[in-house]
């Protein structure tokens, strides 16, 4: 699971768009959509390139998705 307020929160502070992350993720927008929403889950390899792309902290990190 994810924290969603808190991913949501750092994706609007990254200044990000989600079109963009999902491009760095190599999904549709639709796919990062049904994952921000819970309706399928991140997959590690993702977990580590929204980390990367939202600037996150080890801590923040594991806060968001439950590691």
């Amino acid at each position: 699971m994810v924290d969603k307020k808190e991913l949501e929160e750092a994706i609007k502070n990254s200044g990000k768009k989600r079109n963009y992350l999902a491009e760095k993720l190599n999904i549709s927008s639709t796919s990062l959509y049904n994952k921000l929403n819970g309706i399928t889950e991140f997959t590690a390899r993702e977990m580590f390139i929204l980390s990367d792309e939202l600037d996150l902290s080890e801590q923040d990190s594991k806060k968001i998705f439950y590691l």
